[in-house]
C-alpha cells in the first residue's frame, strides 16, 4: 500500500464539509476541537485525539462545533488518484518528510 499524500487541515467552527469521497482509503486524527462526522448518513461526535477510517467510495460530512485541526492521510486503490477533502487547508510545508512535494 502506497501513501498518496499526507496533510494538516484547520476548520473554523461552525464549518460544514459537505458530503464527499475519495477514491482512497482515508485516516484522519483529529488533533484539536470537535465536530460531528458522518459516514453514510450515521453521525457521531468526534474530539481531540479522535480518529476515524473510511474505505474508498464511503461518504462523509464534518460539521464543527469548534474549531479543529487533523492529520490525514490516503492510500489509493491500485492505479487511482485522490486529492484532500474539498474546503480543507492545506498547511504543510516542503521540510516535513510526509509532505507529497518533498518525496522523490
Amino acid at each position: 500500500m502506497k501513501l498518496e499524500f499526507c496533510f494538516v487541515s484547520r476548520h473554523n467552527p461552525g464549518t460544514f464539509v459537505k458530503s464527499h469521497s475519495h477514491k482512497a482509503l482515508e485516516i484522519v486524527y483529529y488533533t484539536e476541537g470537535s465536530g460531528e462526522i458522518a459516514f453514510d448518513n450515521r453521525s457521531w461526535d468526534f474530539s481531540e485525539y479522535d480518529f476515524h477510517i473510511a474505505p474508498a467510495g464511503m461518504f462523509t460530512s464534518r460539521r464543527t462545533s469548534l474549531s479543529y485541526a487533523a492529520s490525514a492521510s490516503e492510500f489509493p486503490a491500485a492505479g487511482s488518484r485522490s486529492s484532500p477533502a474539498p474546503g480543507a487547508t492545506i498547511q504543510a510545508s516542503s521540510d516535513t518528510p510526509w509532505n507529497s512535494s518533498s518525496r522523490s
